[in-house]
């Protein structure tokens, strides 16, 4: 019969005071838990020694703030030899004094480091991750209790109302324009008939290329030019180069048009067009030019003027004949600009006539540069697909009050949140929206020395002197 253990009996085998006598492992343990920290510690004070403050980094910092990654205090302010976790927004406000986002409205203000979050892998500060705008924006409220913007956004894909400008707007501008016509095959063109393309009048802000239907050389210049002189530019970045160039007579349209503003026959004006200005300008040019012909032809004022077939239901009587030359400059000038006025100009303005004025008002023109004022975007990034991939209908349209913009719809064929990981562009906010309102921007008052932002070793003190010179 074999032996009977209990638990009591098994209990009494062990040693109860084991741990009261040396023995080597326990000595090693002993050993390894104070070589171990202190090594650490050691090599932590060797590494911040040799190498500066890069031993604190827990990821490397983002494009813009990468030649700051020697010296930690200009955003980590040191506090007691220690420097401190999160970034106070003081730290932020030395280099970027940037505006509030609604602060007036807003029940609270987040710092700024709540959403640029360095260290984290991200090339782009301003690229915010989606919940950073959602957070407030999924139930927006105000302390006010009212607000302009949507209220519930929790989202692209599925969460985001249709683009205002598409869902309730028309389009302002005052010109008369067809899609439709300027896009037919065969259309008159300078130089015989032509096949327009979208970029022979929609170009970015950064392109300089001579545009092809833009004012003949021997045109004479405006007087009184309407139009703002542009300014050349070679960048590629910047509000210039995501937008349409504005849409301007001498560039996009003359080439054309020019023989619209032709006003009379002979051959010595046959080719001469008015200044495309104000119907002021225009009548003073009528005036010199016309005052220039007689005095080189005194007979003219004996001839008797044709009919004027221009006019379909108004054609000019054949027994004007004026007696004098002061007479003959006011009746062809009259006459030339009942040409320009019914029919010249009227093919792209609404021309506005009131009595006792001899003059007409020109409803002036509303072309839009920028639909989405509160969103950006970039034709730029944009140049790898068709302009009517975007603008659908665009070669059916034919009234100036059509919208051709994408719809959000269209816009999400692309886009969506997830962006890389579904195969796709980005979707999130930041991508088309930004949270500081730029229209406020105050001018930064830094003080930092390259030697102050490049400091290596013993960084913090330079830096602590470096954070107190800004705001």
């Amino acid at each position: 019969m074999g032996r009977v253990r209990t638990t009591k009996t098994l209990a009494q085998r062990i040693d109860l005071q084991y741990f009261t006598r040396s023995h080597p492992w326990r000595r090693w343990q002993f050993l390894l838990a104070l070589l171990v920290p202190a090594a650490i510690f050691t090599g932590f004070v060797a590494q911040r020694t040799v190498a500066g403050q890069k031993v604190y980094s827990s990821g490397p910092l983002s494009l813009a703030h990468v030649a700051f990654t020697k010296n930690c205090a200009l955003c980590h302010a040191p506090n007691g030899g220690a420097f401190r976790a999160h970034v106070e927004d003081k730290a932020c406000l030395g280099c970027h004094d940037a505006p509030a986002h609604h602060q007036a409205d807003a029940k609270f203000t987040p710092s700024c480091s709540s959403c640029h979050v360095e260290h984290k892998q991200s090339a782009h500060l301003a690229a915010v991750a989606t919940t950073s705008c959602t957070e407030c924006h999924a139930k927006l409220s105000t302390q006010n209790g009212a607000t302009h913007y949507a209220r519930s956004i929790a989202g692209f894909d599925d969460a985001h109302p249709e683009f205002a400008a598409v869902k309730n707007g028309s389009d302002p501008g005052g010109i008369k324009l067809s899609h439709f016509v300027h896009l037919r095959a065969n259309l008159p063109g300078p130089q015989g008939t032509v096949q327009m393309a979208c970029s022979d009048c929609h170009r970015a802000g950064a392109m300089q290329a001579q545009w092809p239907y833009a004012q003949l050389a021997q045109t004479p210049p405006t007087a009184n030019g309407v139009e703002a002189p542009r300014v050349a530019t070679t960048a590629r970045d910047g509000e210039r180069s995501r937008y349409m160039q504005p849409i301007r007579y001498s560039q996009q349209c003359a080439g054309c048009h020019e023989r619209d503003l032709r006003f009379d026959s002979r051959p010595e004006l046959a080719n001469l067009s008015v200044p495309h200005d104000k119907p002021e300008v225009v009548h003073q040019f009528l005036v010199r030019q016309l005052t220039s012909y007689i005095a080189a032809h005194p007979g003219a004022v004996r001839e008797v003027a044709p009919p004027d077939r221009n006019l379909p239901g108004n054609p000019r009587p054949s027994t004007l004949v004026a007696r004098n030359a002061s007479e003959w400059i006011n009746l062809h000038v009259e006459q030339s600009e009942l040409v320009l006025w019914k029919k010249g100009c009227k093919l792209c303005h609404t021309m506005a006539f009131q009595s006792g004025k001899s003059l007409p008002e020109v409803q002036p023109s509303a072309i839009s540069q920028r639909w989405f004022l509160h969103a950006e975007f970039s034709h730029n990034s944009h140049q790898a697909v068709t302009c009517a991939s975007c603008h659908a209908g665009i070669e059916r349209s034919k009234f100036t009050s059509d919208v051709n913009l994408p719809s959000i719809a269209q816009c999400r064929t692309c886009h969506q949140e997830a962006g890389a990981k579904r195969d796709a562009a980005d979707g999130r906010c930041s991508e088309c929206h930004r949270y500081h309102n730029w229209g406020e921007e105050r001018p930064a008052q830094s003080s930092f020395t390259i030697e102050q932002l490049r400091s290596k070793v013993g960084g913090e003190d330079t830096g602590s002197t470096a954070l107190s010179l800004g705001r």
